[in-house]
């Protein structure tokens, strides 16, 4: 049995169940994420109007779901030099879910890029496919123990945040993922609205009998746009950039910007020629996922 392999034993202690699970989930990715994403389109093609697909749904998003960050805090996490552990408590305000919301990071300074399932199950998927980062042991040591297929290869910070900021360019959101076979936070991804499961999911749910009660399988940043009204020129490229629609170009050319739909990744303000946009605190929001802040204790 590989070292990595040992490692989640241990991490998942008594919870054979997960460990299973884990196993299972990194090995076979590619089939996982397929066998996941079907299923979901099965589900809202033919039950949709059942209250029980819903429900579902929501068991799903409970256990395995994103925290949407803004290149400050992606890059915060990346650059840690230590370790840091909080449990479910101490981030709920963050990532608030019954379960998978803790945030262990053990040498988090070990890093490894592998191919994404998401766009290996695509028909035409976007390039780069290798965008799907995990950060620190044992899951990172995991996937580079067993993830040959996915073309898994250590990378270090600086290039790890380098390949963010190109991601970034394209238009690619950065979220942080959690799952409860890996004990709270594991990996980040850069998602795309052509190729990502997780933002199909969350159109596919907008359909469904009750998803008001259906809580959202990314959660926003903690963050909103601030916009200059003198800096900025209309010129649109906010709109045609942003994920989740939430900059308009209006019919006579002004560019609206919607505060309820925006997850507050920062994508627009990255990409804003003209300076014109930065990310704010919103108090009315769930706090960032900002590591220094949660080492202090200032959350």
């Amino acid at each position: 049995m590989k070292r990595s392999t040992w490692n989640i034993i241990r991490r998942n202690g008594w919870r054979v169940d997960r460990t299973i699970h884990a196993w299972i989930y990194f090995t076979y990715y590619d089939r996982y994420v397929r066998l996941l994403l079907g299923s979901g389109r099965v589900l809202e093609r033919w039950f949709k109007r059942f209250g029980l697909t819903g429900l579902a749904f929501r068991e799903v998003f409970q256990r395995y779901h994103g925290k949407v960050l803004s290149l400050e805090d992606a890059t915060r996490i990346l650059r840690m030099d230590h370790d840091l552990v909080l449990g479910s408590e101490e981030t709920k305000r963050i990532i608030p879910y019954h379960h998978a919301n803790k945030v262990i990071l053990q040498e988090p300074d070990y890093i490894v890029v592998m191919d994404c399932p998401c766009r290996m199950a695509s028909e035409h998927p976007c390039e780069p496919i290798d965008v799907c980062m995990a950060v620190g042991k044992p899951i990172a040591e995991f996937w580079l123990e067993h993830g040959k297929k996915f073309h898994a290869r250590k990378i270090s910070a600086d290039e790890a945040i380098e390949l963010l900021k190109r991601l970034r360019a394209q238009g690619c959101v950065t979220n942080a993922w959690f799952k409860d076979c890996t004990d709270g936070f594991y990996a980040f991804c850069n998602c795309c609205t052509c190729c990502c499961g997780s933002l199909e999911s969350m159109r596919i749910v907008r359909q469904l009998k009750g998803a008001e009660r259906i809580p959202p399988m990314i959660t926003p940043s903690g963050y909103v746009v601030r916009v200059d009204e003198e800096k900025c020129v209309a010129c649109g490229g906010c709109a045609g950039i942003c994920p989740f629609g939430a900059s308009v170009v209006e019919e006579d050319g002004r560019v609206s910007y919607h505060l309820e739909l925006c997850m507050g990744g920062g994508i627009c303000v990255d990409n804003c020629p003209q300076g014109a946009r930065t990310l704010v605190r919103d108090p009315g929001r769930l706090e960032p996922l900002d590591v220094e802040a949660m080492a202090s204790g200032r959350h």
